[in-house]
């Protein structure tokens, strides 16, 4: 898997979790 969608994937998770 290319560095690019984990980086996506781990704003995401940080942005889930950020919100409530």
């Amino acid at each position: 898997s290319p560095p690019e969608k984990k980086n996506g994937e781990r704003v995401q998770l940080a942005h889930h979790f950020s919100e409530p």
